[in-house]
């Protein structure tokens, strides 16, 4: 599973280097628009085939990929693989767009990467506490996804250091690792 979110990453990341690294012009933004509205309502479920109807006019929008991932993690049936690939994916576009200039600027992308990253660290911490609560016992596992949220959360520090979202996820992620018996990490 992991070869396979690699693998469609890779292709993302080709496709935007050599296509358009924006959405062409016949994307229907209004459903992007639906989608983010959907979400804010907290109706992730119903946003998913929304913002994928998106994603098919729009395969290079990284704010349409990190919508999806959000829904794909806050949705009923939590999916964190397919969320974790929608992300990356994201994440991967913005990069490209960045090095070849295409970036889109629009209030959607505001603050982007850093909802990526916040999101990101959610994940693997969401990921570590289901494992434990299904009795998960595999500790390289367990400190994998650890060392993962806690990327993410660096990472989202040095987008915005006064993230109150993330700092209250790192004060989790400190008592879960408490709680686990797992020394405290030494920050440089």
């Amino acid at each position: 599973m992991l070869r396979s979110t690699y693998s469609i990453v890779a292709g993302l990341m080709l496709i935007a280097s050599i296509g358009p690294g924006c959405a062409p012009p016949e994307a229907d933004f209004n459903k992007l628009a639906l989608a983010q509205n959907l979400a804010n309502a907290g109706q992730w479920d119903e946003c998913i085939p929304v913002v994928k109807d998106f994603l098919t006019l729009a395969p290079y929008d990284s704010a349409g990929h990190a919508l999806l991932g959000r829904a794909f993690l806050h949705g009923t049936d939590l999916q964190l693989m397919m969320a974790q690939g929608e992300f990356n994916a994201a994440l991967e576009l913005l990069r490209v767009q960045r090095k070849t200039g295409k970036l889109q600027q629009r209030p959607l992308d505001e603050g982007l990467e850093l909802s990526i990253t916040e999101e990101m660290a959610l994940l693997h911490f969401t990921w570590v506490s289901l494992y434990i609560d299904q009795g998960g016992q595999d500790k390289e596992e367990i400190e994998s996804h650890l060392e993962s949220c806690h990327t993410f959360i660096e990472y989202s520090l040095r987008l915005d250091a006064e993230s109150v979202r993330i700092k209250a996820l790192n004060s989790r992620l400190v008592r879960l690792e408490k709680r686990l018996g797992i020394p405290e990490r030494i920050r440089a």
